[in-house]
């Protein structure tokens, strides 16, 4: 019978981030099983992934290999570069402390965003959001209070690098609309 086509767009975002997160989520229980792999040989392997699957994506959407790379502007090239240093130290902060607290550290990524996007795009930051943005960084606080030797202050220093990498890339992305 089939499934019926999904027409509204908010149900069809909500079933991709759905998705996405289905996808993802296994991802850093799967960095920290491969922890004797290098960083760099980590990012390799899943870098190469990334371009097929994206390789595949742009050939479906776009109908060509090689023409929609040839209009890249300077905005996406940055952004491929924030997302590339963004996953190496993702993955060193997995690898250097526990996921617990690379997840926690990453989930201040919208706190990031907010604050970034205030300070470059000048966007408005209401009440809500300023209460939000102050409560994640009390909660990273509080994950570097807890694990003061140096292995664990370093991964999660990576992990605040991540999410702050992260953070720009999406304000990267939105400068660009």
């Amino acid at each position: 019978m089939g499934v019926p086509p999904v027409r509204d767009s908010y149900l069809k975002g909500l079933l991709i981030t759905i998705a996405g997160v289905a996808i993802l989520s296994p991802d850093a229980l799967l960095i920290k099983m491969t922890g004797h792999v290098g960083v760099m040989e980590s990012t390799f392997v899943r870098s190469v992934f990334m371009a097929i699957a994206w390789g595949i994506a742009v050939r479906i959407r776009r109908g060509s290999w090689i023409m929609p790379f040839m209009t890249i502007s300077r905005v996406a090239l940055l952004a491929a570069a924030l997302q590339a240093v963004d996953r190496l130290v993702f993955i060193a902060a997995v690898q250097t402390t526990t996921v617990a607290n690379t997840l926690t550290i990453f989930a201040s990524v919208p706190a990031f965003t907010a604050l970034i996007g205030f300070l470059v795009l000048r966007e408005r930051c209401g009440p809500a959001k300023c209460i939000a943005i102050a409560a994640s960084l009390i909660g990273v606080g509080i994950i570097f209070s807890a694990e003061l030797h140096p292995q664990a202050m370093f991964g999660n220093a990576m992990a605040v690098l991540a999410a702050l990498f992260f953070a720009v890339y999406i304000v990267s992305l939105r400068f660009a609309e």
